[in-house]
Formats: C-alpha cells, structure tokens, sequence
C-alpha cells in the first residue's frame, strides 16, 4: 500500500491465458509494474505466488485468483503492456 503523499506505483497490466497442471486454462490480467516482463513475475520475484484478476475461468468471471506458481505449465500474453491511466 502506497503511503500519503508518496507516488503510485506504476500499474502496466498484461493479459494472459495460464494453464494449470489440473488442465483448466486461466485467462486474465497481471501486473507486471514498470520496466518488467511477464517473466520477470515469473521467475525472478521470489514470492511463491502470483495475482491474477478480472479472470475468465469456466466458472469465474471478474475474480481475482492467487495462484501458486508451482501449478503453472505455461503462460501465454495476449497482448502488449497497457498503462494505467
């Protein structure tokens, strides 16, 4: 949480479609911050989870899921960094 008066974090959004070893495909959006890549999230960050929000799963739509990474096969961005405005 960002403290009074001291600047917001830069928000850059990614798309991105996840498949889970359960087989189920998760789409939705992450934050990857200024000046990262989606692999950084991924491999780099030592947290052992990942926030994922307005998803589109069979049953979830609009939800934000944390995932372990652990779980993840493979990611697929959809799109290119959109800022938050």
């Amino acid at each position: 949480m960002a403290r009074k008066g001291s600047p917001r974090p830069e928000v850059v959004e990614r798309i991105v479609s996840i498949k889970t070893v359960d087989g189920g495909i998760i789409r939705g959006k992450i934050n990857v911050g200024e000046g990262n890549r989606i692999s950084d999230v991924l491999l780099t960050s030592e947290a052992p989870f990942i926030v994922i929000y307005d998803v589109e799963y069979p049953i979830n739509v609009n939800k934000v899921l944390i995932i372990n990474k652990q779980h993840i096969i493979w990611v697929e961005p959809e799109d290119t960094p959109v800022q938050d405005a």
